[in-house]
């Protein structure tokens, strides 16, 4: 059984109760598509947990190591799916009890430092629109349109994860 689920990045606990209320009502899940697209398997009805680990451009670290070692090892996990580029690493926790702030933890921090980057990149690619504000006649040309969107484009990246950034900001101890 295939199911849309949408939420922002920052937003993997909404996703994690997602996962775990479908896998009370008996349907665990298979793998995810396009980070919305949710297959499900019949299956009986468990209480378990699932957790999201992000790892955008595959550089495992060994923060992330120690992560999914903890999480497969001292919590009785096994990866679901997130094995493609640019997919969240899903695991499904046996162990509901077990403790899981440290890998909640790094996941917040990675994804912090992640959303910084993408928001530099957003910003280097505004910066060659600036001297659209200073030419006169820019509006006659193409050239400035494209460089107009390319920009406006920038900004909402931009704005999208600065406030990613903030509701990640926002989570204190007592929410990891």
């Amino acid at each position: 059984m295939w199911k849309v689920f949408l939420y922002h990045q920052w937003q993997y606990e909404k996703a994690e109760k997602f996962l775990m209320d479908m896998e009370s009502e008996g349907y665990r899940l298979k793998r995810i598509r396009f980070s919305f697209l949710f297959e499900f398997v019949k299956a009986s009805p468990k209480n378990v947990r699932y957790i999201f680990l992000y790892n955008f451009v595959k550089d495992h670290s060994y923060a992330y190591y120690e992560a999914c070692k903890y999480v497969l090892g001292s919590c009785g996990g096994a990866q679901v799916c997130g094995k493609r580029f640019f997919e969240p690493e899903v695991y499904r926790i046996t162990h509901p009890e077990s403790d899981l702030a440290p890998v909640k933890k790094f996941r917040n921090n990675y994804l912090k430092r992640a959303f910084r980057s993408k928001m530099l990149m957003a910003l280097i690619f505004m910066m060659p629109a600036i001297p659209l504000f200073f030419i006169d006649n820019a509006h006659y040309d193409w050239r400035a349109y494209v460089l107009f969107i390319i920009a406006m484009s920038a900004v909402a990246t931009f704005v999208y994860y600065a406030f990613g950034l903030l509701s990640l900001g926002k989570k204190t101890a007592f929410h990891i």
